[in-house]
């Protein structure tokens, strides 16, 4: 068995969605007068559901919708998951088309609920200046393609999947499908097998859309 961990590692000054999105930062904890051994932990300022990696509902955008803590644990627990890579980005903000899918895909067949995973390379520059602004994203095209196989979950190695400057307009559908956002992911590329299982281990956070998670794929 393989364990390939898919989490984005989190630290001071790392890459961070636009503002109000805040920047997060880790410094210690002085001291505490109360205690007499010395003893070191660190505050975290700065951290959103949507830092790092992390797994979302459709709460992002329909404030009805059930949150990430309504979500069976066991549900997220060795979930049956495809992988699918295509090409190795080179060049800024390329899109992820419907037709480099399916060639990489071939004739193997998604059964529902299964989790699906897009590798481009892209998580390689995780800590890299332009790694949001020059991320790649999906067509519309490829986007619903991806959910005609009634997926349990959809991930990807890229931090921005929609083109601000020309939407792409999938959201609605993705959510309404039911559909969770697991994303930006890394390794990917490091998977040579068609099918594996995944774990997500979201934050026990209540009432929210989101949380960051730790992501690990079990390779057999």
């Amino acid at each position: 068995m393989v364990l390939i961990d898919i989490t984005g590692p989190i630290y001071t000054g790392m890459w961070s969605y636009e503002a109000p999105y805040p920047q997060i930062k880790l410094e210690p904890i002085p001291q505490p007068p109360w205690v007499e051994a010395a003893v070191y932990a660190n505050l975290i300022t700065g951290l959103s559901t949507q830092t790092g990696t992390y797994l979302e509902t459709a709460a992002h955008i329909n404030p009805d919708a059930i949150c990430l803590d309504v979500i069976e644990l066991r549900d997220l627990f060795l979930r049956e998951t495809v992988i699918i890579n295509v090409a190795a980005r080179s060049e800024a903000r390329q899109p992820i088309t419907q037709e480099e899918l399916e060639t990489s895909l071939g004739d193997f067949v998604i059964k529902p609920q299964t989790a699906i995973i897009v590798g481009t390379g892209w998580g390689q520059y995780w800590h890299e200046d332009f790694y949001l602004s020059a991320a790649p994203y999906f067509t519309s095209e490829a986007m619903d393609w991806l959910l005609s196989m009634s997926p349990f979950l959809i991930g990807a190695d890229s931090p921005r999947w929609d083109n601000l400057k020309s939407p792409q307009g999938f959201w609605e559908n993705f959510f309404d499908s039911g559909t969770l956002l697991l994303a930006p992911v890394i390794n990917i590329e490091q998977v040579k097998a068609r099918t594996c299982r995944l774990i997500v281990l979201p934050l026990k956070l209540t009432g929210t859309s989101a949380a960051p998670s730790r992501a690990v794929l079990v390779i057999e």
